[in-house]
């Protein structure tokens, strides 16, 4: 779908918040340091193929099917707990797939929402894929990261950059959105940013065609910490099996 950047993007300029209106989650094309369809980077360097835990996410409301990334970050024998972007669901929470590299398709549950963030968790049946660990340490300006996600039309495809810095959009007020260089695609929104480890350091949703905007990697800890990665249900209240974690619906 067509959706703009949350609240429109700004920059710190000389001390100033500066509006940039080129920012939207939907790609404007420009140069891309791309090293290549179904490359995915990690501590290794780039191999080709997806990264096992990151997955199209696809969520059919109405007549209309809205199309974005996301990555599993957590699970157990019992369930899988994935974080995307909620500009997704903006219009409306229909049926929501999560299709991984593997072939497996898992229906899914939102588990909880966060718009002036951008950012969702899924709750989804265990896949076999490892969980990607959200970074501890959040990556610095020049530090190499990689954006991934599988676009328009289900092909995963990443682009390599560098961080330029961090800055605030109009909804948030406070500098927890990381830039790097490149660009993305309509559908890459909630995909992985990746540091030189494989660990997720951000989630992407934005683009303006030659930089790449995510959440940080300590807010969507704080988002999860909240929402879904240690209120899932074999955590929550003891550990007790039965409980359902707020705003979920009955499991897939």
């Amino acid at each position: 779908g067509d959706f703009t950047a949350p609240g429109g993007m700004y920059r710190v300029e000389n001390g100033r918040a500066v509006l940039n209106p080129g920012w939207r989650s939907v790609p404007a094309g420009g140069q891309s340091q791309n090293p290549g369809y179904g490359y995915d980077c990690g501590p290794n360097g780039c191999r080709r193929g997806p990264n096992p835990a990151a997955c199209r996410i696809r969520n059919d409301f109405g007549r209309e099917a809205y199309m974005g990334s996301g990555t599993l970050i957590d699970k157990d024998q019992r369930y899988g707990l994935v974080v995307t972007c909620q500009h997704i669901f903006r219009k409306g929470k229909g049926t929501i797939t999560c299709s991984f590299p593997d072939g497996n398709r898992y229906k899914a549950v939102l588990l909880n929402t966060d718009g002036p963030w951008d950012l969702a968790a899924l709750l989804i049946k265990p896949p076999p894929a490892n969980p990607v660990t959200v970074a501890s340490v959040a990556p610095k300006a020049g530090d190499t990261v990689t954006s991934c996600g599988y676009g328009p039309d289900g092909q995963y495809w990443c682009n390599r950059g560098r961080v330029t810095g961090y800055v605030r959009t109009q909804s948030t007020g406070s500098n927890e959105t990381l830039e790097l260089t490149g660009r993305a695609r309509d559908g890459d929104s909630g995909g992985p940013v990746f540091n030189t480890k494989g660990q997720l350091v951000a989630v992407l949703w934005g683009t303006d065609g030659r930089t790449v905007g995510g959440t940080y990697c300590g807010r969507v800890d704080k988002f999860l910490l909240s929402a879904g990665r240690y209120l899932l249900p074999w955590n929550a209240r003891n550990n007790n099996p039965n409980y359902v974690p707020p705003r979920s619906g009955p499991l897939p």
